[in-house]
């Protein structure tokens, strides 16, 4: 989905990530948690490292508290 095992990194969606747009960080940390919500997901996710959880904590901390992204993020997490 997100061409990890394809292109070997997490570069597409480390990018998708720090897309500025309130909107879309929104809408791809939701796509992440349900990717994340099974252990096939976790273990695609973290396939090439963990750099895609560190952005994930980083976009948590920038979120409000109690905010629909912030939970998506903790869902990931």
């Amino acid at each position: 989905m997100f061409l990890i095992t394809k292109q070997q990194n997490n570069n597409f969606v480390l990018d998708l990530l720090k897309i500025k747009s309130h909107g879309l960080k929104h809408a791809i940390c939701a796509l992440v948690s349900v990717i994340a919500s099974t252990p096939q997901g976790v273990n695609y996710l973290i396939e090439k490292g963990m750099t895609i959880c560190e952005e994930v904590i980083s976009i948590l901390k920038d979120q409000e508290d109690g905010s629909v992204t912030q939970r998506f993020c903790i869902a990931i997490l």
